[in-house]
């Protein structure tokens, strides 16, 4: 992946985490027209950003939107348990996936959509995997059943993976037009 200047980083930073704000925040903040967008930010944080301390800076802006959700917004404990420390595992496989991606990249081609292709959707179900049995484990709300579980993590995937694809292919189309917009604006400059 090209490497950003510090300027587009922390433009494209504040951006991510903005959109990870609005969609995933509780209260007045929050937008329901798009998805969640944990999954797929956490996935771009994870192209972008190869620091740790992005991932870290993500985890305590959900984990802040969480506790004040719950403390001033008279959001439900229902997800809060003993598997939410699990979550921070499931974000980094989200990034992880993002990184190994970044990794991978080829420039604009069909080779690296075809990796994008395969690497989201396999680091997406991971991740979610993650986070839905622990959760079906750990938290104490369940009856502890593998099939129960792994009945409700397969009925929720897609949901899961559509919001993922929603913010990639978002991701993708800016990707192309401001690589566009650059080259063009670097023709001009040497004209």
């Amino acid at each position: 992946m090209p490497t950003l200047s510090i300027r587009n980083q922390v433009l494209l930073g504040a951006l991510l985490m903005l959109l990870l704000a609005t969609t995933r925040g509780h209260g007045v903040m929050t937008l329901d027209i798009i998805p969640v967008s944990t999954m797929g930010l956490f996935f771009l944080l994870g192209v972008y950003f190869r620091q740790v301390w992005v991932l870290t800076l993500a985890f305590v802006l959900v984990w802040s939107m969480d506790i004040t959700g719950l403390t001033w917004s008279g959001n439900t404990d229902f997800c809060l348990s003993n598997s939410y420390l699990f979550l921070l595992l499931s974000y980094a496989t989200y990034w992880a996936g993002g990184q190994l991606f970044a990794r991978l990249y080829a420039g604009e081609n069909l080779k690296t959509l075809a990796t994008l292709a395969i690497i989201a959707p396999v680091s997406g179900a991971l991740g979610y995997l993650l986070s839905a049995s622990s959760f079906h484990y750990l938290s104490g709300k369940f009856e502890p059943n593998f099939s129960a579980m792994f009945s409700d993590y397969l009925a929720r995937l897609p949901g899961h993976l559509e919001g993922l694809g929603v913010y990639l292919v978002i991701a993708a189309v800016a990707h192309l037009a401001l690589g566009t917009w650059a080259k063009r604006q670097e023709k001009l400059q040497h004209a």
